[in-house]
This record gives structure tokens, C-alpha cells and sequence, in this order.
């Protein structure tokens, strides 16, 4: 593993990459082992750690509050909460809320309350679990609508593992990584955690920059240059990340 410490950057994203998938959303807590070692992050001043999700800051606070003393940029980096606590957010215009206003109606319309996600910047149409049969159906109702939402409003259309999702067009992961890129120094050692097909935008957005690690048990088409099988090599990975720190700074 590369030396790590001062100048290093741990990006972490949540589903499906520090928790497993489950059909109940709000009960998608972390891999055993994996808080202790976030706490053990929190409290090591020599690395960065931040977790980008697609979640909202409160529902990760639900998930993982022992996270409470890292970074956390949530629902696709509009809102974000520091590792000091403080909370930021990007406002949405009236429009774009109009949009989703729209969105959240049309959702719960066609596909019913327990398959659609409200967020606090978008929609999620969740179809875990289901047939393939009646995913590709609640995917065929709800998806063209959306589409014509696209076009009168600044929003776009994502897929992710067991879904999709409506949101404003300005942020997503990779915007995040950006900005994160352009408050690290150059010679810093960045690495990317990220399962989903929106951890592709942030594996495009760090580049070169930094090593892009996919986190999953199966394989498919990605911008990683690795990949681990979790929970074991990500457990792993996590203590040689700070078994390196805790050296340097001995």
C-alpha cells in the first residue's frame, strides 16, 4: 500500500461500499467493523477522510453516527457538514424545485409510497428486490415522464444499483471530488472507495490524481484501477490506511 499521512485523502462513499444493500433503506447500516475504524479515522489529524453519498446528511447521521466527527457531503454534494459540525447548503431555485416538486407527484403516483425516495434535492425510484419483470415496469412508468421533466427543468436522470433518480443537473459526485481536488495539494495521496454507477463520475473527476478503488462483489465496466471484495478486503484496506497514518505520525 502506498505511504500515507500528512496531505492524504480518504474518499469513502456509503451504500453498497461501507453497507450493504437491504430493501429497507433506513436499515442499511454499516459492515461490522466498519465504525470502529471510522472512529479511529475521525481522531487521526493526519488524513482526510470523507464520506459522499447520494443520502442526505440526516439520514447518514441515522446511519452512522459515528461518523459525527468526519466530513460528510450528502445528496450528491448540495449539502455538506464539516468535520466540526457545521452545516452548508446549496440553495435550489424555485424552478428546480418545481421540477421535483413534479417528480416526487409523479413517482408516487405511478409507482406507490414504499418504492419512491423523497431526498431533499430529488426523487429516488427504488425497485430492489423486485422481479426484473416488475422492475423494468416501474422503470417503463416512471421513466419517460421524468424525461419530459428534463427538458422544461435543469434536472437530470441517474441510475444507480436497484434504481433511479431525478435531481438538480449542477452536482453530482464528481463535482464533489473537484472540489475537493482544489483544496489538496498536488503531491497529496487521494483514494476513491465508490461502488455505483455514480462513483463513476467521481472515479472521472480524480483522474490520475489518486487511486480509484471499486468496491463490490462482482465485477462490471468501471474507471477503478481495483477493486475489493467486501466486507473482509475493505476492512483490511481500512487498517493498513491507518496502520500507515498511526506510523508516520509514531
Amino acid at each position: 500500500m502506498a505511504r500515507v499521512g500528512k496531505g492524504s485523502v480518504l474518499l469513502l462513499d456509503y451504500d453498497g461500499t461501507l453497507a450493504p444493500f437491504v430493501k429497507d433503506r433506513m436499515q442499511a447500516y454499516p459492515y461490522p467493523g466498519v465504525p470502529e475504524r471510522l472512529q479511529t479515522l475521525s481522531k487521526l489529524s493526519d488524513t482526510r477522510t470523507v464520506i459522499i453519498s447520494g443520502r442526505s446528511v440526516h439520514d447518514l447521521e441515522k446511519l452512522l453516527p459515528e461518523a459525527s466527527g468526519l466530513e460528510i457531503w450528502g445528496s450528491h454534494g448540495l449539502e455538506r457538514k464539516s468535520a466540526t459540525g457545521e452545516i452548508s447548503v446549496i440553495p435550489m431555485d424555485s424552478q428546480i424545485q418545481q421540477g421535483v416538486k413534479e417528480g416526487i407527484k409523479l413517482c408516487v403516483d405511478l409507482a406507490g409510497q414504499e418504492q419512491c425516495e423523497r431526498k431533499p434535492f430529488g426523487v429516488a425510484l427504488h425497485w430492489r428486490g423486485a422481479s426484473e419483470q416488475e422492475a423494468l415496469r416501474l422503470k417503463n412508468l416512471v421513466e419517460p415522464l421524468w424525461l419530459h421533466l428534463c427538458e422544461r427543468y435543469e434536472l437530470d436522470i441517474h441510475s444507480f444499483d436497484g434504481g433511479i433518480e431525478l435531481r438538480p443537473k449542477a452536482r453530482n459526485k464528481g463535482t464533489v471530488v473537484e472540489e475537493i481536488l482544489n483544496t489538496t495539494p498536488k503531491d497529496a495521496i487521494i483514494v476513491y472507495l465508490g461502488d455505483d454507477l455514480t462513483d463513476e463520475d467521481a472515479f472521472k473527476a480524480l483522474g490520475d490524481r489518486g487511486l480509484k478503488v471499486l468496491v463490490r462483489e462482482q465485477s462490471r465496466p468501471t474507471l477503478a484501477d481495483v477493486q475489493l471484495i467486501p466486507p473482509e478486503e475493505l476492512l483490511q484496506f481500512l487498517d493498513q490506511w491507518i496502520a500507515a497514518i498511526q506510523k508516520r505520525t509514531a
